[in-house]
């Protein structure tokens, strides 16, 4: 059994009171298979310089709670934006990555991709795009890990607002590489699985 499969329920909350939404985990890859990363997106502006947050996790099976309470201090990390508006296509498909931000723990990639020929999407064709996943490198070809990310349908394509966790050192450059899911989006991906010809680089200026 995953680690993954055998959480229950999470609980998050910041000085004393429950976050209803934004809070993410996931497998920190094939390497570390006992090892989960959580993660909480607090939106621009709503998070206070320095707070006490609490992990509440239920086990199932296991008649406990595990609590982790961190302290948070905001770091004076500048990221490294991008708006790059790439795409690239192949076939019926169209890749495009419009939005990367890039810091010493996560990265966070906007992406979508589109069906060509149609204007609203059928359960089927739903269904195949849900099945890509996207797969960064950095400049010395390591996988940054899959965390989470939000997705909606939007006509005729899928847009992503993906996160992983960042590699170490700093990456001049990203490669992004749609891929087709067997298992899960955090998977070991094989050569045959990428989707040849959607594949995009992403330049990083350093942050100013």
């Amino acid at each position: 059994m995953k680690l993954s499969s055998a959480i229950e329920n999470v609980f998050f909350t910041v000085d004393g009171e429950a976050q209803d939404e934004g809070l993410n985990f996931g497998s920190a890859g094939e390497a570390s298979p006992n090892t989960l990363v959580f993660e909480h997106v607090m939106k621009p502006g709503e998070a206070p310089d320095s707070f006490n947050g609490a992990v509440t996790i239920k086990m199932d099976g296991i008649d406990h709670e595990f609590v982790v309470e961190i302290p948070f201090r905001k770091a004076a990390v500048q990221a490294i934006e991008a708006k790059p508006d790439t795409s690239a296509s192949a076939g019926d498909l169209t890749f495009e990555v419009s939005d990367v931000s890039v810091t010493p723990i996560t990265a966070r990639l906007k992406t979508a991709v589109t069906l060509a020929g149609a204007e609203t999407l059928t359960w089927d064709e739903e269904k195949r795009l849900t099945r890509i996943g996207i797969a960064v490198y950095d400049d010395q070809g390591r996988r940054l890990p899959a965390l989470n990310g939000e997705g909606k349908i939007d006509g005729n394509r899928l847009v992503f607002d993906r996160r992983y966790a960042s590699t170490s050192g700093t990456s001049t450059f990203l490669t992004v590489k749609p891929f087709l899911i067997r298992d899960d989006f955090a998977e070991e991906v094989e050569e045959e699985q990428f989707l040849k010809g959607l594949e995009t680089r992403i330049e990083l200026s350093p942050a100013s």
